[in-house]
């Protein structure tokens, strides 16, 4: 496996699953450096840390603002592993695909139908990102890739996806499907109040805030990831 670079995007204040997923990267995911764009929580220290105000109006912006610095950013490895901090390495990995696990549409299906039929915020912006999908290709099938999993970015074809997107809000599935990067099915690993995946031993795990503080599933992490990274000692120390 090639050693890219991880990035993450991240708010101000302090972030305990981010300490957590650091842990489990150190461990389990091979990489080159761990860069921050946005905020950088006390206590933690990645490779490179990019300070970036987050003053637009919504969080979509935010992000995209971010990504475009990324993506023009020569002191990152052309291909890049995007995280959240609430990701979690449970397994050791060797090669990774990229990962979805329905379609698009059969996403929003199944997120309205956790709402009694209704269409909720997040489902109006993705059914609008499944409408402009389908209408740059038609004969598209659009598959969802925000499956709380690292997915390696392109940074040339990511600057290729903003400008020819450039209001969506949903960028792994617009970067995932414009780019027609294929890949593997994998179920989503996301424990929230809601939703549980039918099984906790998997290579892969995500949490909601609530879900990391007080289910099995946090405790479950925390157990496995004893052992602090360097990025809690201090030892990393360079911010542009």
């Amino acid at each position: 496996m090639v050693k890219n670079d991880i990035v993450y995007f991240l708010r101000e204040g302090n972030n305990e699953e981010l300490r957590y997923s650091l842990r489990s990267v150190e461990r389990n995911f091979p990489h080159r450096k761990v860069v921050f764009y946005g905020g950088c929580p006390k206590g933690i220290t990645p490779d490179r840390h990019v300070n970036v105000s987050q003053n637009s109006p919504t969080k979509w912006q935010n992000v995209r603002n971010m990504i475009r610095l990324a993506c023009k950013d020569d002191e990152l490895t052309p291909d890049f592993w995007l995280f959240n901090d609430d990701f979690f390495v449970m397994k050791p990995v060797k090669n990774l695909p990229p990962l979805y696990n329905k379609t698009l549409m059969e996403h929003i299906i199944e997120v309205e139908n956790r709402h009694d039929g209704m269409q909720t915020g997040y489902t109006k912006l993705l059914r609008h990102l499944y409408a402009t999908l389908k209408r740059f290709d038609p004969t598209l099938e659009p598959l969802n890739y925000a499956t709380h999993m690292p997915l390696l970015i392109n940074r040339k074809n990511a600057l290729k996806t903003l400008k020819t997107f450039p209001n969506e809000p949903m960028f792994r599935a617009l970067y995932g499907n414009h780019h027609k990067i294929g890949g593997e099915h994998r179920n989503d690993c996301k424990y929230t109040s809601w939703l549980k995946p039918p099984s906790i031993e998997t290579q892969f795990l995500s949490t909601s805030d609530q879900s990391f503080a007080f289910d099995y599933v946090g405790q479950y992490i925390r157990a496995h990831f004893t052992d602090k990274s360097r990025f809690e000692n201090g030892k990393n120390d360079r911010t542009k």
